[in-house]
């Protein structure tokens, strides 16, 4: 795997880490959100990071925990986004 194949999904996995951190920052301000559109971020960067780490053994053993990721947002991204209160 070429390196400049590795650096967009990186970046996507370094996004992600401010997508929550803003997330957080924002809710403690009393900032209002949209979290169907925050979730959807938030699965679009997980699904982008899933590719950087199968480039080693280790990274596959990391992978399985990006995925469990992916599967916890995608279920926050269905609470959000269609169910009705």
């Amino acid at each position: 795997m070429d390196s400049r194949d590795i650096a967009p999904e990186g970046a996507a996995g370094i996004l992600n880490v401010f997508v929550d951190r803003f997330e957080g920052y924002a809710r403690h301000h009393g900032i209002e959100l949209n979290d169907c559109s925050l979730q959807i971020t938030k699965v679009a960067l997980d699904i982008a990071t899933g590719g950087v780490f199968a480039a080693s053994v280790w990274g596959v053993f990391v992978a399985g925990f990006a995925v469990l990721s992916t599967f916890q947002d995608s279920y926050a991204l269905g609470t959000a986004c269609f169910v009705t209160k």
